[in-house]
């Protein structure tokens, strides 16, 4: 029970620093003059066989935007990429599907000409 409301409770101090970062790009972006720094959430101790800690330490004046605009460019790179594989998903779909059913018939002519020669005779 009580490394349930451990968790719990970090599961919380997560979502309000989480918020506390919302609340800092709001206030940039309308052009209000936020803190310094983002506030942060002291880390609690984990639950056993956890080891990762969410803390987010930024300050106003870090360069975010080339990063940020890197990120889009490759996001938008694999979208396209995506679609055009998408695009052609049907043809290779109904050629896959014509494929195995000139496999299937091919398969079907060998077992009974098979049949055929080394069946039984009268």
């Amino acid at each position: 029970m009580f490394d349930r409301l451990q968790q719990l409770r970090r599961q919380k101090t997560i979502l309000e620093e989480h918020l506390a970062w919302l609340d800092h790009e709001i206030a940039e972006a309308e052009g209000d003059s936020p803190p310094a720094t983002i506030p942060t959430i002291s880390t609690l101790p984990s639950a056993p066989g956890t080891t990762t800690t969410h803390t987010h330490h930024a300050t106003l004046g870090e360069p975010e935007a080339p990063a940020t605009t890197k990120a889009m460019a490759r996001a938008e790179e694999i979208i396209t990429q995506h679609k055009i594989a998408q695009a052609s998903a049907p043809d290779d779909i109904r050629r896959g599907c014509l494929l195995l059913v000139v496999l299937g018939f091919t398969l079907l002519a060998i077992a009974f000409l098979l049949l055929w020669q080394f069946g039984p005779r009268q």
